[in-house]
């Protein structure tokens, strides 16, 4: 439970940080839970030096500011740990039956827009039953399912797994001398690949335009409501990053490829094609 709580605390402060970075938050005012928990994980994580802490009097305030190494903590696991830490907060959640949506708090889980997808995707399983409204689909309120536990701990298990296999491989350095490459793509140490391209964004005027022409085509294109209903999703998430002072290439280059996963199963009618020849741009294609 204590990991959860850490992560929480770093996300929560992350957000604060966001807002004012000049300010140290009083943990008790936020965290409905015990004061020897805040206290001791606080500790914790300041020895880690991902976060700052005051010296404060017992049980009455415990002031806290997020550090650098703290702040790409938050930033790598918002990347890697999402569908895990929507099933973490279910999971400390399961003893009140029902979350509306508004419940699952912003600081953990900032795009709502992907939170509302990710939820959408669990109806008919063992995680949750999800109540939604309206069209695009909105997530009105989730009743957690005591099975979802068995999701989560499989879940930790893989991830688990794959860092061990990574730890256990031993480095690979390929040395190559080129004198001239011009628009060309090179492999090394890979077996069975296949290569796609390197996705990037030079006109973002274009990607607006594809983006336009996607939501016009929609409507039109004969796949199942729950495949609308993604692309919904990846478009509506596409466009937050492109009104972003700071938009993260990696968070468009992956709601693009989820858009080409679903066109390229319909890619036998006109419209996908047409989508999918205008979508390779972006992929160097």
């Amino acid at each position: 439970m204590d990991d959860f709580i850490r992560k929480k605390i770093l996300y929560f402060l992350k957000y604060m940080y966001d807002k004012d970075p000049n300010h140290y938050i009083d943990l008790l005012e936020h965290f409905e839970t015990d004061v020897s928990v805040i206290e001791r994980n606080t500790l914790y994580l300041s020895n880690k030096n991902l976060l700052e802490h005051l010296e404060t009097q017992r049980h009455k305030h415990v002031l806290a500011r997020i550090a650098p190494n703290g702040i790409d903590f938050v930033e790598e696991d918002l990347e890697n740990n999402y569908e895990l830490n929507v099933l973490e907060f279910m999971k400390e959640n399961l003893g009140k039956g029902k979350l509306d949506f508004d419940e699952f708090p912003e600081y953990l889980f900032p795009d709502r827009v992907k939170l509302n997808a990710k939820l959408l995707a669990y109806r008919n399983s063992d995680v949750a039953v999800i109540h939604d409204t309206g069209f695009p689909k909105q997530v009105d309120c989730v009743f957690p399912k005591d099975t979802l536990i068995n999701k989560l701990e499989d879940l930790k298990v893989k991830k688990e797994m794959i860092k061990s296999t990574f730890e256990r491989q031993s480095p690979i350095v390929n040395i190559a001398n080129i004198e001239q490459m011009i628009g060309s793509q090179l492999q090394q140490g890979t077996r069975d690949s296949i290569q796609e391209g390197t996705f990037e964004i030079t006109n973002h005027e274009q990607l607006s335009d594809f983006i336009e022409l996607l939501k016009s085509k929609l409507p039109e294109l004969e796949i199942s409501a729950d495949d609308k209903s993604e692309i919904e999703a990846d478009v509506a998430t596409i466009e937050v990053q492109m009104k972003s002072n700071r938009p993260k290439t990696g968070i468009v280059r992956d709601s693009l490829q989820s858009i080409k996963r679903i066109l390229e199963g319909a890619s036998g009618a006109v419209i996908a094609t047409g989508l999918l020849k205008y979508l390779s741009a972006f992929f160097g294609g």
